[in-house]
């Protein structure tokens, strides 16, 4: 579920380049988000999830593309500040998040949702829940 590669190259594009290729993801690797801070990590997900959400929902939810370029060059550019720039402009594939932290939140995310897997209508509902309570993944949606 979350197990997908992401050619980092230069930090300025890392971010952006994330959640914009076409089709499946690429999500980054435990060892690199380790040494991001977690507010950066929680951001990564956030986004990650939300296109998710919205993948499952198409009749009634978008991904934010505007926003996600917005926040991803404001991590872009906190990155290099605080010299994390390092950390993502090595050659690394990388290719997957901390795997069990992330399941976890999903699971308690779906739980807390009441999202059933099979049940377009339930990621629906999750989403528009997500956009009116304004939440980290809501920021990231759009209602139709």
């Amino acid at each position: 579920m979350f197990a997908r590669k992401l050619p980092v190259a230069v930090m300025a594009t890392a971010f952006l380049v994330f959640l914009s290729a076409c089709g499946e993801s690429p999500a980054p690797d435990a060892k690199l988000l380790t040494k991001l801070p977690p507010d950066m990590v929680a951001e990564l997900n956030a986004a990650f999830n939300a296109r998710d959400i919205a993948r499952k929902c198409p009749s009634e939810l978008t991904f934010n593309e505007a926003e996600k370029k917005r926040q991803f060059e404001l991590l872009a550019l906190r990155v290099q500040a605080e010299g994390y720039d390092d950390v993502l402009d090595s050659a690394l594939e990388i290719s997957q998040l901390p795997e069990r932290e992330l399941q976890k939140q999903f699971l308690d995310y779906v739980k807390r949702r009441g999202v059933v897997f099979s049940d377009k209508r339930t990621w629906c509902a999750a989403g528009r829940a997500d956009i009116a309570e304004k939440t980290a993944i809501g920021k990231y949606l759009l209602a139709r």
